[in-house]
């Protein structure tokens, strides 16, 4: 995949150190919930970088188009 592709891996600007071991449930409860909200934004600023490319797919068409 090329380097200037919207799918090329970028350094995230939403990440958390990992942590293996949590001192408390709320601990836990806390960092899953922030894990969560930090892969959704990373994941909406893939497809927004995705969208603003433009990228067309080639493709059959398998069914008539109307119009």
């Amino acid at each position: 995949m090329a380097t200037d592709s919207a799918l090329a891996p970028r350094v995230r600007e939403f990440s958390l150190p990992a942590l293996h071991t949590f001192p408390t449930q709320n601990g836990y409860v806390r960092r899953h919930e922030q894990g969560t909200l930090i892969e959704m934004q990373n994941e909406e600023e893939l497809l927004k970088r995705f969208n603003k490319s433009q990228f067309q797919f080639k493709a059959w068409s398998i069914a008539p188009i109307p119009g």
